[in-house]
C-alpha cells in the first residue's frame, strides 16, 4: 500500500490472490507495473510450466529493479484507508484493529 501524504489524497493497494511465487524487496519506493519479458518467464519458470499456463506474472518495477509476483489474480484498488487500516474490518478476536489486545 502506498501512504497518503501531503500531495496525495488516496493510496493504492495491490492485491494478489493464489500467489505461487514472490520475489520482492523490503522497500519498494516508487513503483510501476509491467509485463514479464520472454527471458524473465523462462528464468521464473524454473521447471514449473504451471506458473505460466494457469497464473499471471506481475512485474513490479522499482528503480532499476524488476521484481515478480506470480499469482492467479491481481487487483489494483484506490482508497483512503490509513496505512495500517485493513479493508477487511476487524480480524478475528481483534475488536478495534491490529494494535488492540483482548481485555481480561
Amino acid at each position: 500500500r502506498t501512504s497518503i501524504g501531503a500531495h496525495e489524497t488516496t493510496n493504492i493497494d495491490l492485491w494478489f490472490d493464489g500467489v505461487r511465487y514472490v520475489e520482492l524487496g523490503s522497500f519498494l519506493g516508487e513503483i510501476a507495473l509491467d509485463d514479464a519479458t520472454d527471458e524473465e518467464r523462462v528464468r521464473l519458470r524454473a521447471g514449473s510450466d504451471e506458473f505460466f499456463d494457469q497464473h499471471r506474472t506481475t512485474v513490479i518495477v522499482s528503480g532499476t529493479n524488476r521484481l515478480y509476483v506470480v499469482s492467479s489474480f491481481v487487483s489494483i484498488e484506490e482508497n483512503q484507508l490509513d496505512l495500517f487500516e485493513t479493508p477487511y474490518g476487524n480480524i478475528g478476536w481483534l475488536p478495534k484493529g491490529f494494535d488492540t489486545l483482548p481485555e481480561g
